[in-house]
């Protein structure tokens, strides 16, 4: 979630200018605190324990999408740090998709020979 707040917040304060903060930070005038609340709000939502599946194509590309939509704002605006954020995730993402199918053509093509 942090990540992608470095990618999302630049676009969006910079760009877009929908707020400013009161103390401004190194990273596009975004203090550290804003990116060490994302830590501790990921942090409480695994501790949580609570596990989501994500079905289907659907979501996956929703929200690849999200990314390569705000990449692509980073690039028109010239915030190249965010945009090479928002494309790290990206690929992430792809290798993440890649990775799920090739492992369940695997489980699939082994229950097949049961």
């Amino acid at each position: 979630m942090m990540a992608i707040d470095f990618a999302i917040d630049p676009v969006a304060t910079v760009a877009l200018n929908f707020w400013r903060w009161h103390t401004p930070g190194h990273y596009y005038g975004i203090p550290w605190s804003n990116f060490a609340g994302w830590v501790a709000v990921s942090a409480l939502l695994l501790a949580s324990g609570i596990k989501l599946r994500i079905e289907g194509w659907w979501p996956r590309w929703i929200g690849l999408s999200v990314v390569v939509f705000f990449g692509l704002l980073a690039i028109a605006h010239h915030l190249m740090a965010a945009a090479g954020v928002a494309l790290a995730l990206a690929c992430w993402h792809l290798w993440i998709v890649h990775k799920t199918a090739q492992k369940s053509i695997h489980s699939e093509s082994a229950c097949g020979s049961l």
